[in-house]
């Protein structure tokens, strides 16, 4: 795998260049000053597989370039991209590439509240990013369990964690030939997602990681990939990909296009048990759950994509995936990419999925909050229902013995959808139906970051309810939410608030714990850093 990507990154343009069908449709708005089209100094045009330029650039690490002055001409089926959702109301980002900020702000964090410095900025050369921060609190209020530490100890405990002095570093943007990341994973898909669907690998308060993400795609094969932590690693999924008919160019696109895909990784320390005493758990120095047995848990996919349709206007890509856990189980998904361009400001993509699921698997077993499911999936155990505010059992424990949510075979749907308008809006909503209970999981985020001087962002995710009621969505344990506002004051200065509600290992004086969630908040003032 590793040497195979190694291939792809000889094989791929180098920065400025360009490889194959990278030919840009018209280079003004996207990284040209020229305004000038580009030719084929053959003659021969060669259009496919350029770059989404409706991909994820509107967001603040991808920095925010006009849009194309034209649709794309020949579609973009070749490369279809996933409806982009995010988490971007935790990260402390609010600037594009080239820009960065300086805050201060009060902040609460579970019980304790604090002053927090953060110091960022974004660095842009060519097609390579980098962000780094200086992110700091000093707590003012400590509640019991005190603590005789001024900086809160828990950012800075582990080695992974000075990783977050680096948010990220990036070369190439989502849909570009090359693309590699460090630092925060934020919503990486590998595939159609039946292995790996939107993971994040930050999603524990006191636990950092910083995690490497490459997608390399030199027309007839590529290769994408993630590691969740360099420094303490345990999770390593890859894809291989290739597109055998793609040297005979007089081909009919389904065939032309086709692709053919085998995914293959590992929960390489998946917990199979963990030290508790009923719901609550018992945990290292460190602050994770004691892990008292762990294994290696294998996961492998093999899939099949065929561009149908691929117009100016829209991109018809159905595709079939077989997924397994350790050849153990089967998940069988059936689908299609449906982008759809209004105007060159105005779209919506939409990843739409028939599954069949059999006992004990898990459809996209890294999942959005798989560092938490890992050590403790809440899931009604037994008969009885464990919320998921302490305790539950690892997720690979229930997986194994098939039970509840995983003892039975289902049929169910999965829906994503991104919708953009005029850059003005960003709504992005997946949701998944299954026969289990629970029978439901939604995720949510609209973005407005033109309301005049205001920018304002808000998030849902609640993974595993049964009725479609305020109380039930909104109300629970198992739900994460949040708001965060930006205003522009005077000239370069702004001020901030945010509400969150996110997963924490919550803290017990008898020597036990257990996750749930708790609602922080962060409120601010800083400075847009641009030089």
């Amino acid at each position: 795998m590793m040497l195979l990507f190694a291939a792809l990154v000889f094989a791929a343009p180098p920065p400025g260049g360009s490889a194959g069908g990278d030919v840009q449709y018209d280079k003004k708005g996207i990284d040209d000053d020229s305004g000038d089209k580009l030719e084929d100094p053959t003659g021969v045009p060669s259009p496919e597989l350029k770059p989404d330029p409706y991909d994820d650039r509107i967001d603040e690490d991808e920095g925010e370039p006009p849009p194309p002055l034209e649709l794309p001409p020949d579609g973009l089926a070749l490369r279809p991209g996933l409806p982009y959702l995010d988490r971007d109301i935790i990260a402390p980002r609010s600037y594009p590439a080239g820009r960065g900020s300086a805050t201060v702000s009060l902040q609460s964090i579970g019980e304790d509240d604090y002053l927090s410095l953060n110091i960022g900025y974004v660095f842009q050369k060519d097609k390579w990013r980098v962000a780094p921060r200086l992110p700091l609190r000093f707590r003012i209020n400590d509640e019991p369990p005190e603590t005789d530490d001024v900086i809160r100890v828990e950012d800075y405990d582990e080695v992974s964690d000075f990783a977050r002095i680096l948010a990220f570093v990036q070369y190439g943007h989502v849909g570009d030939p090359l693309v590699v990341r460090y630092g925060e994973m934020n919503g990486i898909t590998i595939g159609h997602g039946s292995i790996v669907n939107r993971y994040f690998n930050t999603i524990d308060i006191d636990h950092y990681q910083g995690g490497v993400y490459a997608f390399g795609d030199a027309d007839l094969i590529g290769a994408e990939g993630v590691l969740n932590d360099v420094f303490d690693p345990n999770v390593l999924v890859g894809r291989v990909f290739t597109r055998p008919l793609w040297f005979i160019k007089d081909l009919p696109l389904p065939l032309h296009g086709l692709k053919i895909g085998v995914t293959a990784g590992a929960d390489f320390a998946a917990p199979l048990a963990i030290k508790q005493q009923g719901e609550k758990l018992f945990t290292t120095p460190e602050w994770e759950p004691e892990v008292l047995v762990k294994r290696a848990t294998g996961m492998y996919a093999l899939d099949l994509e065929v561009p149908c349709v691929s117009t100016p206007h829209l991109d018809v890509v159905p595709y079939v995936d077989l997924a397994t856990r350790d050849f153990e189980t089967l998940g069988v998904h059936v689908g299609s990419f449906v982008n759809v361009r209004v105007t060159r400001k105005t779209t919506l993509r939409a990843r739409i999925e028939y599954r069949h699921i059999g006992a004990g698997h898990d459809p996209g077993y890294i999942s959005p909050f798989y560092e938490i499911e890992r050590f403790a999936y809440p899931a009604p155990l037994l008969g009885s229902e464990v919320d998921g505010e302490l305790g539950g059992l690892p997720k690979l424990r229930l997986a194994q013995a098939q039970l509840p949510p995983f003892a039975r075979s289902y049929d169910g749907a999965h829906l994503e959808l991104d919708l953009r308008i005029e850059r003005a809006l960003a709504l992005s909503v997946l949701f998944t139906s299954s026969g289990r209970t629970p029978r439901y999981d939604l995720l949510t985020r609209l973005k407005l970051p033109n309301l005049g001087p205001l920018r304002l962002t808000l998030f849902l995710a609640r993974l595993g309810f049964d009725d479609f009621d305020f109380s039930e969505i909104f109300g629970n344990e198992r739900t994460v939410m949040g708001i965060s506002m930006r205003l522009m004051v005077v000239g370069p200065f702004f001020m901030r608030a945010k509400i969150v509600k996110e997963w924490w290992l919550a803290r017990d004086g008898s020597g036990a714990s257990g996750y749930r969630t708790v609602t922080d908040w962060d409120l601010g003032a800083g400075v847009i850093l641009d030089f």
